[in-house]
């Protein structure tokens, strides 16, 4: 089985990048199209009581909730990383993205807001969601869950182990992380290039708090709103 997934990963990699990266750079485009020069404009029209909510791809569908929520603007990135660079530069206030911090990315407080898997590999790459059952999974969790939520995972291909870290050049890895990523992320994409939603696993990140605006009650109206 191992052999097969290397053959998959070597034979098969490149086409599946290719899709990922196509399907990513053209939602992508996409996003910037309705979010041109996103940095400049992301306080325009606000109030300076205004707090300032960004989402990358995976969770732009939770930003639909928070539109009509007084006293809070939304903006839409192409990426984790911009993201985490807008907070950390103080362009908007509050962040949800569907990884951990990577070395070298800015230090912010953050909280899990919702259900999902943090899915990795020693390499970054993307995975059609009906090819899963072509590569090997490996999981510190319960594997009952995982075959639950991902139809085209089954237990031929997926182990439980004791500590996933280890596998990461062995097979992609389920898990939940904590602290920062020692690895990189797998895309699980739809044939459309979305993200499966259940592959990523929403945080909200926001500046510690000696550097944030004061929150109170439109923290918890934010919380409310968005969690899963």
């Amino acid at each position: 089985m191992q052999q097969d997934f290397v053959k998959n990963l070597i034979k098969g990699k490149i086409g599946v990048i290719i899709f990922g990266g196509v399907a990513v750079a053209i939602f992508t485009l996409f996003v910037l199209s309705i979010n041109e020069d996103v940095r400049s404009s992301a306080r325009e029209g606000e109030r300076e009581e205004d707090i300032i909510v960004a989402a990358c791809p995976t969770f732009h569908y939770m930003l639909k909730k928070l539109e009509d929520v007084e006293g809070v603007r939304v903006v839409k990135t192409a990426s984790t990383g911009e993201t985490l660079k807008m907070i950390d530069e103080e362009i908007v206030d509050v962040g949800i993205s569907g990884r951990p911090l990577k070395k070298g990315e800015p230090s912010l407080s953050y909280e899990i807001i919702g259900g999902g898997y943090d899915f990795v590999f020693s390499g970054e790459f993307a995975i059609r969601e009906q090819d899963m059952s072509k590569f090997l999974f490996y999981t510190d969790i319960e594997k009952e869950k995982i075959l639950e939520d991902f139809e085209h995972i089954s237990n031929d291909n997926l182990t439980k182990v004791d500590d996933a870290k280890k596998y990461t050049k062995e097979g992609v890895v389920i898990t939940f992380l904590n602290g920062r990523m020692e690895s990189e992320s797998v895309y699980i994409l739809k044939n459309n290039g979305e993200r499966v939603r259940l592959s990523r696993r929403p945080r909200v990140y926001y500046l510690p708090e000696g550097r944030i605006k004061e929150r109170g009650s439109i923290k918890k109206v934010i919380m409310d709103s968005i969690r899963e």
